[in-house]
């Protein structure tokens, strides 16, 4: 769906283009006439590229919307061994500190180039240090615009996974 002032922007270049055209006969020479069916041309130019350009993002938009998971459901899926790929993407120090059990690490720096072995339709979760970080967000996003379909981001993090409590490796000393 085309927004409101998408369409009143598109409405008034058309409006304006038109009335060039109707017009130009009355108060322009040859030259001035060359200038508004061109201007004219532009314009029809311009409206079909927004409308394409819409199209195609708002489209992408749709696809790539974040979908997330919450802890609880994360560890159920976890526990019921189904096949998933738990993907911390934080340095490795950071995950050699803390990390969710079973997880692996693949650093937001080495994620594309890992992902182009995997299966694009495999669930994978991937996860940061915390809501406040946005590695997860930017690897999610990553993930997507190279077409893996059954993404999710854990944003809560190792902090949140350990706040409850739930399995964690690593010392776990000091969690940002």
């Amino acid at each position: 769906m085309i927004s409101k002032r998408i369409l009143i922007m598109l409405l008034g270049i058309v409006i304006l283009a038109i009335l060039l055209w109707i017009l130009h006969p009355w108060f322009a020479d040859g030259k001035l006439k060359k200038i508004y069916a061109t201007i004219f041309g532009l314009s029809i130019v311009y409206i079909i590229g927004n409308i394409v350009a819409y199209t195609a993002v708002s489209k992408r938009y749709k696809e790539c919307r974040m979908r997330t998971i919450e802890a609880q459901e994360l560890y159920k899926k976890m526990q019921e061994r189904r096949d998933i790929d738990v993907i911390n993407v934080l340095p490795e120090e950071q995950f050699h500190n803390c990390h969710i059990a079973a997880s692996s690490n693949i650093p937001f720096e080495s994620l594309q180039s890992a992902a182009s072995q995997w299966d694009k339709n495999k669930e994978i979760i991937v996860y940061c240090a915390s809501r406040e970080c946005r590695a997860s967000r930017r690897a999610y996003d990553l993930l997507c615009s190279l077409g893996f379909t059954n993404v999710y981001a854990y944003e809560g993090g190792i902090r949140e996974w350990k706040e409850m409590g739930l399995p964690t490796e690593g010392v776990c000393n000091v969690v940002k």
